[in-house]
């Protein structure tokens, strides 16, 4: 090409090439043809059919690999090949992932960034696709893809040093960093990521290299921090209206392990000395007491250490967390106008094989009461405990011999209030508990890297679709976005701190609000004009914060 031509386009490059070569073939006579003849026509038809060929070649072989698929636009297919490659794995691009280069951006994303979302996401989900989605790496794995992160392949089991461990934490990193990671240069270094700053700190090796890399960049790679839980905690409850004595009920359990409900007895009707008992376990919660109509037993069971050890994991809920805030159980009763009153000792719990069973009351049939007496009988707030599966409960009335047949001599003074016939009336009964399914699993992000605030939902929705696609058949997944807790840092210094308290008592008295004040006079031997009379008033001063002057007569 002589000096101030313009370069040939790859196309023309291509077609020059090809001419050049079959007139290498042909014989010289070809060659020698002046532009514009039979020969040279033909020549020039031939090449550039070759030449569409070559990119017709080329194009194929670079579009049937995930990382060179559709890098040359335009495209013959009206969609990106990429697409065509993604399909096979069941994705999809998204809105924001779609390049549109007859109408290019100008804002990021950038046409070509869009591409590479959407490459990116396919790279990282092409092995998890073909490899098995069920693992807790595979659905981290597509969790990191779909926030534009790589994951790091170090997880961790937390909480660390627990025997039993239920949740694993997947660190999502800036795409790339793993190529260059000191960490990952050396995967027995440490069980944790290198660049992971909530962890335990060890300023050597490569935690050393990756703090010093992060002070000259200013930046942390981590952009996402994702928890899997294995059969999270999960609450559960179960509402009957408009039982009565005797009636029975299911209660069914999904969990691995039981838990102990709280109860809440609303009495439709006036009741004296409520049971509820757990036919399976025969466990029963005795109320020795009465609820008028409109009244509402609340009771908060006492767990054990024991009790609560099945539910203690990474996050402080459920029981672990009310054995901590309530160690012990109390059980209140609502009155009607909404103030409550204490009832934790009129609180029994019952266990025992011939509880309502009227072949083995031995009471009516012998002068000991004490024949048939429950096998462990509690003066503790405590209800019966709903096993895993589906049992069978039952509501009903406790009576004066059932006190003289089960209670102990010790206790009977505290229960020789019991009516003589079944006063179980009408009432609604809440059961909630704590369960931890089988074969669930929740997936929790409460650090999530989006560049655009506006694309925040939508990468949001695709992430939840990408866990639940990836879950295997019959298996819960919930996966929740928590919201940072929000700190503050002060520097410390050597100051003395100063604290500086103000209290401010202001007056608000509102328009719509009058100040009525009456005369009144004692009531005298004799009688008085008005103006002799003394003027009295009463008044409350309130310094809350919605406060002003009330006056009274």
């Amino acid at each position: 090409m002589a000096d101030g031509d313009e370069p040939l386009n790859p196309r023309e490059r291509l077609h020059q090439r090809r001419r050049e070569r079959l007139l290498s073939v042909l014989p010289r006579i070809y060659a020698q043809q002046p532009a514009g003849s039979v020969v040279s026509v033909l020549v020039d038809a031939m090449a550039a059919r070759l030449a569409e060929l070559d990119l017709a070649i080329e194009r194929v072989l670079r579009d049937r690999w995930v990382a060179l698929a559709g890098g040359v636009p335009p495209f013959d297919e009206p969609s990106h090949p990429l697409e065509g490659l993604a399909r096979l794995l069941n994705l999809e691009s998204e809105p924001w992932e779609r390049a549109d280069w007859e109408q290019p951006s100008t804002e990021w994303p950038r046409e070509a960034d869009k591409a590479e979302l959407f490459r990116r996401r396919v790279r990282h989900s092409a092995p998890v696709a073909t490899r098995g989605s069920t693992t807790v790496r595979s659905v981290l794995t597509l969790g990191a893809a779909a926030l534009d992160t790589e994951l790091c392949p170090r997880l961790v089991r937390l909480p660390e040093g627990s025997k039993a461990p239920d949740t694993t934490l997947g660190l999502g990193v800036r795409p790339g960093t793993r190529a260059s990671c000191p960490g990952c240069a050396n995967p027995e270094a440490s069980g944790r990521c290198v660049w992971d700053k909530e962890g335990p700190r060890k300023k050597e090796g490569p935690q050393k290299s990756a703090e010093a890399i992060t002070e000259r960049s200013g930046q942390n790679p981590v952009l996402a921090r994702m928890l899997l839980t294995d059969s999270p905690l999960t609450p559960r409850s179960l509402l009957l209206t408009g039982l009565r004595h005797g009636e029975t009920f299911r209660v069914r359990s999904p969990s691995l392990v039981q838990d102990r409900p709280e109860v809440q007895i609303v009495a439709l009707e006036p009741v004296s000395y409520p049971t509820v008992q757990n036919l399976g376990s025969n466990g029963t919660l005795l109320f020795a007491g009465q609820l008028a109509a409109g009244e509402a037993l609340l009771l908060h069971p006492d767990r054990t250490a024991e009790e609560v050890r099945p539910f203690e994991g990474y996050f402080t809920e459920g029981p672990a967390l009310q054995l901590l805030m309530d160690p012990k159980g109390r059980a209140l009763v609502r009155k009607a106008d909404g103030t409550f009153r204490d009832v934790s000792d009129r609180i029994f719990f019952l266990q025992g094989k011939a509880f309502f069973d009227v072949s083995h009351f031995t009471a009516e049939k012998s002068d000991d009461p004490m024949a048939s007496r429950f096998a462990l009988l509690k003066h503790e707030v405590m209800s019966p405990t709903v096993e895993p599966g589906e049992v069978t409960w039952a509501y009903r009335g406790f009576t004066r011999k059932d006190v003289q047949a089960l209670a102990a001599p010790e206790i009977t003074n505290l229960l020789q209030d019991a009516p003589e016939a079944p006063m179980a009336g009408k009432v609604d009964i809440t059961l909630e508990w704590w369960t931890r399914p089988p074969a669930s699993f929740r997936l929790r992000v409460p650090q999530v890297p989006v560049r655009d605030a506006e694309l925040r939902d939508e990468v949001l929705d695709l992430l939840r679709r990408s866990v639940e696609r990836a879950r295997a058949a019959s298996v819960q997944v919930s996966v929740d976005f928590p919201e940072p807790p929000r700190e503050e840092t002060h520097p410390l210094g050597e100051e003395t701190p100063g604290v500086h308290l103000t209290a401010r008592a202001t007056e608000d008295a509102r328009m719509r609000e009058r100040l009525q004040v009456k005369a009144t006079a004692p009531q005298p031997a004799e009688k008085q004009p008005l103006g002799e009379g003394l003027l009295t008033l009463g008044g409350i001063f309130d310094v809350t914060r919605m406060d002003w002057s009330r006056f009274a007569p």
